[in-house]
């Protein structure tokens, strides 16, 4: 493409003490001229010998074509617009050696003579830089762009402003709240103080009673000595000096008064017994003393957002500002977390995390996007966690159906207490009784397939878990065992098995890796497919205090593992990361645990004769139906949304039959 510029005829170079025709550019741009002896076709501009003679030595100019001074334009034009070029130095990124000289006004771009060429067609509208840089002078987009830095200059230091006043007023709030916690430990240590003074007060009455009861004693023996003493004496006497009539009546009397004495003696003896003492503590008092946060918690009153991330001029329109997002991709080094930005006053302290935790996440946006400045922040998985809508969806369960589990082979009463999910309308059932394992068509209500494991106490299975359609997992807590069983046609036990160390209980199988809880230990485990241990979690990650008193049930999905712990009564939620992330303590006897798409999950509450719907954080739970007895294990199908339950009994049921040798479909 050519640009037309304006042609002077062989005119006077001025500038310097000498004048020529024609001068070198290179060196008129600094201000003093010398004689053209050549040109430059790709730099289209007149050389001096000197310039002429070194052009195209410097690699990015090496392929340039020159012209000799007979060879080369004989006209010259030394206006603004033929100097401007040399002012345009920024390089293309894209094409090694050549300068930005073009604007495309359709594609909105900087362009070289190679862009052009390659990437732009003759129907785009592009010009000459040096043609239309005049032009933005005293422009309107010039007055529009300073108008919007200084804007941006401007809101970056009310940010600022801002957020060191919230800092202040937090960091005020959190010193009253200081205060408040050790008033709150004054008023305990005063209440308790009380309370062992009233203790002390008891203890010290009781011992004074004892004392008295041994003065009294005391007194009462020292009578009965003397008088018994007195008697002793006159009949020594009596007997001495022959006096056979008064030693017989003083015999008499004495006999009567030994019998009395004797009597009084028999009484004490009884009644003077040694009781002895211990203190009970209080057991609410000690349960609360074991809860984590027994003392109280850290709520947020409310919280003042930070300007907006997004920061959109006065002169955009509508239509031009960042759509509102409710989550925004977070970089943090090679991983890319999610994280909700969305700032929600509550006071409710299970639901948003401090403004400084808010500052750390909008910290970590604005690494990603300027990863020069001074390092990066990254984002912890509970603060992911903490940001997170606590919402679940509202289940109603219906019952849909019964399916008889009881096979001809078994001798006792079903007991199910695993339920996988093998494959599409298949289930793998343990029945820890029986000491069998049983694969089940749940479409057509029947069992397929009954394998016997032994009859001895270390061939009773506890649960299963499916690690292919052909293939599940079952765990032998006496044996310290974990078996795989083949399904695919009919049920056989494979060579595959992994010794355990201790009394494995339950298991979960997600990612090539099984999750096994301890159930005595209160430990949980993470293995490969080989056995290897890969965690073994029994504390917190400060090694403080220990996560499961009893753990029993394990399911897990990409962000969390849900353990129920049976001695604790309640669900432990821990991201992978292996922290805590929530409780839901409102459970009596919690067993089974099927967990939702949602990160909601299913527990079965042995204790309470219920099912519960527990919400991803484990702060919020509801009971979904009661119409079950002592209810197990649980299973779900997402496709279909059906859940199977083994439970004792049905009590919507009045038939007499046994209720425990059937599992329960359930529509949610």
């Amino acid at each position: 493409m050519a640009t037309s510029q304006p042609e002077m005829s062989r005119t006077l170079a001025s500038g310097s003490d000498a004048q020529y025709e024609l001068v070198c550019i290179p060196c008129h741009s600094k201000h003093f001229d010398k004689p053209a002896h050549g040109y430059c076709i790709d730099c289209s501009e007149h050389l001096c010998s000197e310039c002429f003679k070194y052009h195209t030595i410097p690699k990015p100019i090496r392929h340039h074509r020159l012209l000799d001074s007979n060879s080369m334009p004989q006209t010259q034009n030394l206006n603004d617009n033929s100097t401007a070029v040399d002012n345009l130095t920024t390089p293309c990124k894209d094409h090694t050696g050549k300068i930005l000289k073009l604007y495309c006004n359709d594609h909105n771009m900087l362009l070289c003579t190679i862009c052009v060429a390659l990437k732009h067609s003759k129907s785009c509208n592009v010009e000459y830089i040096p043609d239309i840089s005049k032009k933005m002078l005293k422009s309107d987009v010039l007055h529009d762009i300073i108008e919007r830095t200084e804007e941006v200059m401007n809101r970056c230091d009310s940010i600022k402003k801002q957020a060191h006043g919230n800092a202040n007023k937090s960091s005020s709030s959190l010193r009253k709240a200081l205060a408040d916690v050790q008033k709150c430990r004054s008023d305990i240590n005063r209440r308790l103080n009380e309370l062992e003074a009233e203790l002390t007060k008891t203890i010290d009455a009781a011992i004074q009673q004892n004392g008295k009861g041994v003065d009294s004693i005391e007194t009462i023996c020292d009578d009965i000595k003397k008088d018994v003493q007195l008697k002793n004496e006159s009949l020594t006497h009596l007997n001495e000096t022959k006096q056979a009539n008064n030693l017989f009546v003083h015999m008499h009397e004495t006999a009567k008064l030994l019998d009395s004495h004797e009597e009084n003696i028999l009484a004490i003896e009884e009644e003077d017994r040694p009781e002895e003492y211990q203190f009970v503590p209080n057991k609410t008092l000690q349960d609360l003393l074991q809860q984590n946060n027994s003392l109280g918690v850290l709520s947020t009153i409310n919280t003042v957002p930070i300007q907006s991330s997004h920061i959109v001029s006065k002169h955009q329109t509508a239509k031009e500002k960042p759509p509102k997002q409710d989550n925004v991709l977070v970089k943090s080094g090679e991983s890319e977390v999610q994280t909700s930005l969305d700032i929600v006053s509550t006071t409710d302290s299970n639901t948003m995390q401090s403004l400084s935790q808010r500052i750390t996440l909008l910290g970590a946006k604005l690494a990603s996007q300027y990863p020069h400045q001074h390092g990066r922040v990254e984002t912890s998985s509970s603060q992911r966690q903490s940001l997170r809508s606590p919402q679940y969806r509202d289940i109603k369960p219906s019952k849909q159906a019964e399916i008889l589990v009881r096979t001809s082979e078994d001798v006792s009463e079903c007991w199910i207490t695993g339920i996988t999910e093998v494959s599409e309308g298949h289930l793998a059932l343990i029945d820890c009784i029986n000491n069998s394992i049983k694969l089940c068509d749940s479409v057509n209500k029947k069992v397929l397939s009954s394998l016997s494991f032994g009859k001895t106490y270390k061939d009773q299975p506890c649960d299963v878990t499916s690690i292919s359609d052909k293939v599940v997992a079952v765990t032998f807590p006496y044996d310290h065992l974990i078996q795989f069983v083949s399904v695919s046609n009919k049920l056989n036990i494979m060579n595959q098995k992994i010794k355990t160390d201790g009394h494995c209980q339950c298991i979960c199988y997600h990612q090539d890796k099984l999750l096994v809880t301890y159930g005595k230990s209160g430990k949980l485990e993470i293995l490969d497919m080989k056995g290897k241990v890969i965690k073994s979690i029994t504390t917190d990650t400060t090694d403080t205090f220990s996560i499961f008193c009893r753990s029993v049930y394990v399911q897990a999905n990409n962000e969390y593992i849900y353990v129920s712990d049976c001695r604790t009564n309640e669900i432990i939620m821990l991201d992978w990361s292996y922290n805590v992330i929530g409780r839901c303590k409102d459970i009596k006897g919690p067993r089974g645990i099927v967990v939702l798409k949602d990160n909601s999950c299913i527990v079965c509450d042995m204790g309470g004769n219920a099912v519960y719907h527990v919400a991803e954080d484990g702060r919020s739970s509801k009971i979904i139906t009661t119409d079950v007895s002592v209810p197990w294990a649980v299973c779900v199908n997402d496709q279909q949304d059906k859940l199977y339950i083994s439970s004792s009994s049905d009590k919507s049921c009045n038939s007499n039959y046994r209720r425990r040798d059937y599992i329960y479909v359930w529509n949610i």
